[in-house]
Parts: C-alpha cells; sequence; structure tokens
C-alpha cells in the first residue's frame, strides 16, 4: 500500500473497524466528543461532516420525538403507529370504526399539526 493512499486505513482498518464504530456509537449516544482517533491520523473533511450530519440527525430526531410526544398519548401513538407502518389507513379506519376517508383526514391533520410544531422550534 502506497504511504498516504489511505490516511483512514487506522481507524477503518479491518482489524480496528469494529472497536471504532462501537467507540463512535458510544460517544454519539452519550453526547460526547469523538475520542478515539488515533493520535497522528487526521481525519478527512468527508468523515468530519459525517459526523457533523449524524450529530444534527440526531438533534433533529430528539426534536421531532419531543414535538411527536405533544400531541398527546392517543393522537402520538397513533401517529408514531402509522409512520412506522405498523398500520395503514385501512386498520386506523377499522380500529376507530370510523370511513377510510376519515382516518385520512385525521392523519394529514395531526401531520399538518405535528408539521407546525416542528417548523415553530426551528424558527424561534
Amino acid at each position: 500500500m502506497k504511504p498516504g493512499r489511505n490516511t483512514a486505513n487506522a481507524l477503518f482498518g479491518q482489524k480496528n473497524r469494529i472497536h471504532t464504530q462501537r467507540r463512535i456509537y458510544e460517544c454519539l449516544k452519550n453526547d460526547e466528543p469523538i475520542d478515539c482517533w488515533p493520535d497522528g491520523v487526521e481525519l478527512s473533511e468527508r468523515v468530519i461532516d459525517a459526523y457533523k450530519n449524524i450529530c444534527l440527525m440526531k438533534v433533529e430526531f430528539d426534536l421531532f420525538a419531543n414535538t411527536l410526544k405533544t400531541l398527546g398519548k392517543p393522537d402520538e401513538d397513533l401517529l408514531r403507529r402509522y409512520i412506522t407502518k405498523e398500520i395503514n389507513l385501512w386498520d386506523i379506519a377499522d380500529e376507530r370504526k370510523i370511513s377510510y376517508e376519515t382516518a385520512k383526514g385525521k392523519i394529514r391533520d395531526l401531520k399538518k399539526e405535528l408539521k407546525k410544531r416542528t417548523v415553530a422550534c426551528f424558527v424561534a
């Protein structure tokens, strides 16, 4: 292998990859800075950008999850189950003994309200 060909080899080589992945996961999970880079290894802009994107996605997900909770337990559960494809509109209609169109309108209204509350957090 040519010198400098893969500056991240110390991080992502077969031998160290699993340990590095676990350490990055632990840092992200605990909201800690990533401290597992070996001395002398410079991170590429791609790796740094990926880390920043993951941190931003985590913040956005937490914001979304917390905003979802503000809908109230019954609506939160309904929308969460719909978003995760646990149930579909037909299931909602059957479960709540309402028409398909009413179920569709309920989900539309909940999504619209969730969007309004989430956007308000970014604008504030």
